[in-house]
């Protein structure tokens, strides 16, 4: 296929998810913040798009419509959504990756990257300062031909997470899951 064909096949793709996700959150309400942390795919997609790095940054900005829909983006080392908490990607696929991005950050946060849910929660034992390290689950295609050859992939725990932040103390905070199996969404105990 011609490299001018692939190109626009993947800008339509990019611009149908900008649509189909930041859109959605727009329609639903206009002044959300919406904060976008790149993660290993996004990086092979924007080193595919050019090799240095400011210009393939703008150039994936440009195709995922950031501008359009008023999201900020931010490098898969992730950012700090309060004091003493990261949104990151992560990198790690060790056993307990949860508690291994507590080790390295040393503080609560959320990440993806191993697409299995697991959670790593720890108090200070002089400050009585509780913090919490949750791996999402993910959101991908549960089809057998996706990733032919790689074993298990349809077996990732499907779902995403949902944080309660208090207005009151930035420390306290409680994260979610939301499950979704078998067409349905289960979020505290609803079925949608």
């Amino acid at each position: 296929m011609p490299q001018g064909k692939v190109d626009r096949m993947v800008r339509n793709d990019m611009a149908k998810f900008a649509e189909g996700v930041f859109g959605e959150i727009r329609k639903i309400d206009p002044d959300a913040v919406i904060d976008f942390c790149e993660g290993n795919h996004d990086e092979r997609a924007r080193l595919w798009m050019d090799d240095d790095l400011e210009t393939g940054i703008e150039e994936f900005k440009s195709a995922m419509q950031f501008d359009q829909y008023d999201v900020n983006w931010h490098p898969r080392a992730g950012f700090r959504l309060r004091d003493e908490f990261i949104i990151r990607h992560g990198n790690y696929t060790v056993m307990h990756n949860a508690k291994k991005e507590f080790d390295t950050t040393k503080c609560g946060g959320w990440s993806g990257h191993k697409h299995q849910r697991t959670f790593w929660e720890e108090t200070h034992h002089e400050t009585m300062r509780r913090w919490e390290w949750t791996v999402a689950p993910v959101m991908s295609r549960v089809d057998y031909d996706y990733g032919p050859g790689q074993s298990g992939l349809a077996q990732w725990p499907q779902g995403f997470l949902l944080g309660m932040f208090s207005t009151r103390n930035q420390y306290d905070y409680h994260t979610e899951v939301a499950r979704y199996w078998d067409h349905k969404l289960m979020v505290r105990g609803n079925i949608y």
